[in-house]
C-alpha cells in the first residue's frame, strides 16, 4: 500500500519507499560509490540530507506527494521510536496532502486511528477537531481515489473506524463494498472483521449485531475467488450451523488450493462419519502438504496396525515440522527398534520444550552412549519437571569410575542398596565395561529400581535381544515409570519380541499417559 501511495514523485530526485528493507531510497547522480566505508556513510549522509530538504521544500511549495513522503518518514519514526511528536508532525503534513491528493487522505486516516488505537488524546492536541470526525472525513475522501486497490482499502478502513466506534450497520456495509471493489483478499480480511464483530457482540451484549449469514456471504465470495484461506473459513461456518455437506466441498476445494489445516479438517469429518478410506487419503494429502499434525496422526495409525517403517516416517516428518508430542513418541519408537542416535535427536527436540519424560529418556540414553555430562544435564531438566526417577539416575550418573569406587559401589550393591547397584553401573559403564554394566543394573533392577530396569532394557535393545528388553521394559512399567510404558506400548503394538496385542499394547500407554507421558495420552487420543 505504501509504495502505491507514493506513486510517482515530480521532483527534482527520485523519491521512493523500499518496502523490504522499510527505507525511502533516493538515487542521487554524480556521487560516486567508493568502497571506503566513510566515504560510503558520508556520501549516504549527503544523499539523506539533500533528499529531505528537497522533500521538505517542496511540500511548503505545495507538493502533495513531497508531503506524503514526509508524513511516511514521520509515521516509520514513530512506528519505531514510540515518540508522539513524530506522529503529529505526520499527521499535520498527511492532512495538507489529504487536501489536494484524495490517496493521501488514506494515509491521513491511518495515522489518526494508530493515535487512536495506542490511547492518544488527540482532540486535545488538535483543538477544535474531533478525531472520530476527521477518521471518517479522511477515509471517505480516500474511497474517491481511482486505483481499486486503494479504494479498497480505504472502505475497508472507514469499515473498521465504524466498527471500533459501535457503528456495526456502517461497518458491514463499507466491508461488504471493499469485498465487492478489491476482490477475494478483501472479501476475506472483511469477512473475518464481521465475524469478530459477530463474536465480540454476542459476547458483551447477548445478540449479534452481524449475522452469520453476512460473515458467510464474504468468505463464499472470498472462497469463489480461489482463495483457500477463505474456504477453510467457510467450511469451518458450515459446519458450525450444521451444513456438513456444505462444509465438506469447502474444505474439499481448500484442500485442492493446497491448504494442509483444510485437507486435515475435511479428513477428520469423513474419519467420524466412517468413511475411513478416504479419510486417509485426505489425510496423506495434508501430511503431503507439510501439515505436521495429519502426519502425526497416520503415524499413530501406522503403529496400531503394526507398520513400523511407515510410522516411523510419518513421526519423523511430524517432528521435523515441529510437532512436539511426535518427537517424544518418536523417540521411543526408536529406541524400541534399535535406533538410539536417532531416539537421541527425536528426544532432544521433545525436551527442549520442557517434556521431562523425554529429558528423562534422553538422560538414559546419553548415559548409555557414555555422555555423562548430557545425560547429568537432561536427568537434572527431567528431574525439576517432577519425574522422580530421574531424580535418582541422575546422582548415579556422578558416579566415579576409579577402581576404589567401583570397589565400595559393589560392596554397597550386594547389600541391597539399589542406588549403589545403579551407581555400579555407571561406573562399568565409564570403564567401558558393558556386560557389567548389564549386571549392575539388573541387579538395581531386582530392588525395584524404574532406572535400573530401563537402563538394562536399553542395553539389551542395542543388543537386538528384544525379548528380554520387553521383560525388564514391563518391570519399569510396574515401577511407575511412563517412559517404560510408554516403550512397552510399543513393544505390543509392534510385536517386537513378544505376541502382538494392541489390548496389551492400549493398556500399557494408558498408564503411561496416566504417569505424565504426553506422547502416550496422544496415542490414545486423549489430548
Amino acid at each position: 500500500m505504501v509504495s502505491a501511495l507514493l506513486g510517482g514523485c515530480t521532483s527534482t530526485r527520485d523519491y521512493g519507499y523500499d518496502g523490504l528493507r522499510g527505507a525511502y531510497t533516493t538515487q542521487v547522480p554524480g556521487i560516486p560509490m567508493e568502497e571506503d566505508p566513510v566515504l560510503v556513510a558520508q556520501n549516504e549522509k549527503l544523499a539523506e540530507d539533500e533528499r529531505v530538504a528537497l522533500i521538505r521544500e517542496d511540500c511548503r511549495n505545495g507538493g502533495a506527494k513531497s508531503c506524503e513522503v514526509m508524513a511516511l518518514d514521520a509515521f516509520n519514526d514513530y512506528s519505531t521510536s514510540g515518540n508522539l511528536n513524530d506522529l503529529k508532525s505526520g499527521i499535520v503534513v498527511a492532512s495538507r496532502a489529504c487536501a489536494s491528493e484524495a490517496r493521501a487522505c488514506l494515509l491521513k486516516g491511518n495515522m489518526i486511528f494508530r493515535a487512536y488505537q495506542d490511547g492518544m488524546d488527540i482532540d486535545e492536541w488538535r483543538p477544535g477537531r474531533y478525531y472520530s470526525e476527521e477518521l471518517i472525513d479522511a477515509y471517505t475522501k480516500a474511497t474517491r481515489v481511482g486505483d481499486p486497490a486503494l479504494k479498497a482499502e480505504a472502505y475497508y478502513q472507514r469499515g473498521l473506524t465504524h466498527s471500533a466506534f459501535g457503528r456495526y450497520s456502517a461497518a458491514r456495509a463499507d466491508l461488504n463494498q471493499s469485498c465487492k471493489i478489491g476482490g477475494d483478499e478483501f472479501c476475506l480480511k472483511s469477512g473475518d472483521e464481521l465475524a469478530a464483530i459477530a463474536q465480540h457482540t454476542t459476547k458483551s451484549k447477548g445478540k449479534a449485531k452481524i449475522s452469520a449469514q453476512d460473515v458467510l456471504s464474504l468468505y463464499q465470495q472470498s472462497c469463489d475467488g480461489n482463495n483457500a484461506t477463505a474456504c477453510l473459513r467457510l467450511g469451518d461456518k458450515l459446519y458450525a450451523q450444521g451444513k456438513g455437506k456444505a462444509g465438506n466441498d469447502a474444505y474439499a476445494k481448500a484442500c485442492n488450493l493446497n491448504e494442509g489445516s483444510a485437507c486435515n479438517a475435511l479428513a477428520y469429518r469423513l474419519d467420524r462419519a466412517g468413511k475411513h478410506n478416504d479419510a486417509r487419503e485426505f489425510y496423506e494429502k495434508s501430511c503431503a502438504l507439510q501439515y505436521p499434525a495429519s502426519c502425526a496422526l497416520l503415524g499413530r495409525e501406522d503403529m496400531v496396525k503394526g507398520n513400523l517403517s511407515s510410522s516411523y516416517r510419518y513421526l519423523t516428518q511430524a517432528c521435523s515440522l515441529g510437532y512436539n508430542t511426535s518427537c517424544q513418541f518418536l523417540g521411543s519408537l526408536a529406541q524400541v527398534i534399535g535406533k538410539n542416535d536417532e531416539a537421541r535427536s527425536a528426544l532432544r527436540t521433545a525436551c527442549s520444550t520442557s517434556n521431562g519424560v523425554a529429558c528423562y529418556d534422553l538422560g538414559l540414553l546419553e548415559a548409555i552412549a557414555n555422555s555423562h555430562s548430557s545425560a547429568q544435564e537432561h536427568l537434572g531438566l527431567a528431574c525439576n519437571a517432577q519425574v522422580n526417577a530421574a531424580c535418582l539416575a541422575q546422582s548415579s550418573v556422578f558416579a566415579s569410575p576409579n577402581s576404589s569406587a567401583t570397589a565400595a559401589y559393589d560392596k554397597a550393591c550386594s547389600l541391597r542398596s539399589p542406588d549403589a547397584c545403579l551407581n555400579l553401573g555407571y561406573s562399568y559403564l565409564q570403564q567401558g565395561k558393558r556386560p557389567d554394566a548389564q549386571g549392575a543394573f539388573r541387579r538395581a533392577c531386582d530392588l525395584k529400581s524404574a532406572a535400573g530396569c530401563e537402563q538394562s532394557a536399553a542395553l539389551l535393545q542395542e543388543q537386538g535381544s528384544s525379548t528380554e528388553a520387553a521383560r525388564f521394559y514391563t518391570k519399569a512399567c510396574s515401577l511407575k515409570s511412563p517412559s517404560a510404558c510408554t516403550k512397552l506400548g510399543l513393544v505390543y503394538y509392534s510385536g517386537s519380541g513378544v505376541t502382538k496385542s494392541v489390548t496389551r499394547a492400549r493398556a500399557n500407554l494408558n498408564q503411561a499417559c496416566k504417569l505424565g507421558a504426553q506422547d502416550a495420552c496422544v496415542m490414545l487420543k486423549k489430548k
